[in-house]
């Protein structure tokens, strides 16, 4: 039998309860971390893995600015679609895809959709636009529940049409793509060609250099018909504007007024937040790609691509103060979304079957039916008939709106140019 001195008793009395007070501390760690911080660890390294490689906005953390005022949401429990949407079809910024998505919803749940009466995408700009060129609304009221084509955005006009209450939601990219792909899609280096003798692959780097003190003066005339400085900003309403207090002024009141505004770099992120918003469903947000960034500048040279940021910031600088907001509304709503990183694995799970069953569907089953946890029957349908849908045109799909719904055909066709409709 072995005795132990009262001494070593006690020292073995401290090590038992040394580790006792640990087990007990890890125990009420434990407790403090909740199943949602261990989930969104593990989905946001799973979305940092599958982020874009093209992305150039930041990737989500959590030093996130929220507005003043603004009241942290709870996990929806909503179960009714909001319907009455306004958004502002922001020029080279998803704006087709999501107009087309925006169009397939109204149809699908028979909105009052604002619709030109000539068809196409445009419903006619200028701060005070009246809509004169839109089909009468069939609602008692007189007003619309959809709008969804290129307008200025107009806070009091658009509250004069609209039923209420509605949602807005805004459409913003990285300042430089956008204007990269602004400045291809409407045709400008071949006419900076012709004006001031340059080849036509530098003719972006020739103008964004000197524009506009060395050859603002000198642009063709089409080309100073357009927008060229804060071009996103333009259609928010931010006509006429000069001064700096001005603009911020702006972009606070977009920031308040706004539901939801989608950013392109971070597009899926962004109809998470838009479905959780709006109470939509994965079906509603299905899309497919069908402008393979066919306006882009193909080349990668990184460099090259923070000396043009740097000469476009110069001349538009509020685009950055814009996008920046944006971004930062953007992190807010998905920080407040409970299981956010899940729900963005879901949805492109939904995404990819919903795609691949359009395009490989040959049968005459009209709908598939995929099991999903966060939607509100647990499941989402979408129909064959919207796989058509989903891949028009918005100029087809507006002239198809206007046939179905008013029986005649639009012959005539604006969607080119900026300003009022002739």
């Amino acid at each position: 039998m072995t005795f132990h001195s009262t001494e070593q008793t006690q020292s073995w009395r401290r090590v038992c309860l040394s580790v006792f007070l640990i087990l007990l501390l890890v125990s009420f760690l434990s407790y403090l971390i909740t199943d949602d911080h261990l989930t969104l660890k593990i989905s946001h390294q799973a979305h940092q893995t599958g982020m874009m490689a093209n992305q150039v906005a930041q990737p989500y953390h959590d030093q996130t600015v929220i507005d003043e005022g603004k009241k942290e949401e709870k996990m929806s429990t909503c179960e009714r679609k909001k319907t009455n949407i306004a958004m502002v079809k922001t020029h080279k910024c998803v704006s087709d895809l999501m107009g087309t998505m925006m169009l397939r919803f109204g149809e699908k749940h028979n909105l009052e959709i604002l619709l030109p009466k000539q068809g196409g995408s445009n419903l006619g700009y200028g701060p005070d636009h009246s809509f004169n060129n839109a089909i009468p609304s069939r609602l008692k009221s007189g007003k619309y529940q959809m709008m969804a084509l290129h307008t200025m955005y107009n806070y009091t006009n658009w509250t004069n049409i609209m039923e209420h209450p509605f949602d807005l939601v805004g459409l913003v990219r990285e300042p430089l793509a956008q204007f990269q792909s602004y400045f291809s899609y409407y045709k400008f280096a071949e006419e900076i060609q012709l004006q001031f003798t340059v080849d036509p692959r530098d003719s972006f780097d020739f103008f964004i250099r000197r524009y506009p003190e060395q050859i603002g003066g000198q642009l063709p005339h089409r080309i100073k018909h357009y927008p060229l400085i804060n071009t996103m900003l333009y259609d928010y309403g931010a006509r006429g504007l000069t001064r700096p207090e001005q603009f911020k002024s702006l972009i606070g009141q977009i920031m308040r007024n706004f539901t939801v505004i989608l950013v392109a770099e971070m597009f899926d992120e962004s109809l998470v937040v838009l479905k959780h918003k709006l109470c939509w469903d994965w079906s509603d947000v299905a899309y497919v790609t069908t402008n393979q960034g066919k306006y882009k500048f193909e080349f990668r040279n990184e460099t090259l691509l923070e000396e043009r940021r740097g000469h476009h910031r110069r001349f538009a600088p509020y685009e950055y103060m814009f996008y920046s907001a944006s971004l930062d509304k953007l992190k807010a709503d998905i920080k407040i979304i409970p299981n956010f990183f899940d729900q963005l694995l879901e949805m492109r799970s939904v995404r990819r079957k919903i795609t691949e069953w359009c395009y490989t569907n040959k049968t005459s089953v009209d709908s598939i039916t995929i099991k999903t946890k966060f939607s509100k029957t647990d499941q989402t349908v979408f129909r064959k008939q919207d796989c058509t849908k989903m891949r028009m045109k918005i100029v087809d799909y507006t002239i198809k709106l206007i046939q179905d719904r008013y029986h005649y055909t639009p012959t005539e066709h604006w969607d080119g140019e900026f300003g009022e409709h002739p």
